[in-house]
């Protein structure tokens, strides 16, 4: 079973209800483990406490963390992120 780790801007995105968001998480669903970083979940309850409806946004944000994997970041991994960062940008 493929493993999919979800990034902020495409988990903002399927909140939001984006077709291709949606649409994407509908094909691998059930054939793909889904998940996100603590850093990832950081971000969405950052941007669900800072926007105008928090009482809406906040139990959204809780539903989908419980249907995904949370991964734990090491220091070596995050190292090697911030190098494929870099390796990105130009």
């Amino acid at each position: 079973m493929d493993k999919i780790c979800l990034d902020t801007d495409f988990l903002v995105d399927f909140l939001r209800e984006n077709e291709q968001a949606v649409q994407f998480i509908e094909e691998v669903k059930g054939q793909s483990i889904l998940a996100t970083t603590y850093v990832n979940l950081f971000e969405l309850y950052y941007g669900a406490f800072k926007s105008l409806k928090p009482e809406l946004h906040l139990p959204a944000v809780e539903l989908l963390k419980a249907k995904l994997i949370i991964l734990n970041l090491s220091g070596s991994s995050v190292k090697f992120a911030g190098e494929v960062r870099l390796s990105q940008s130009f």
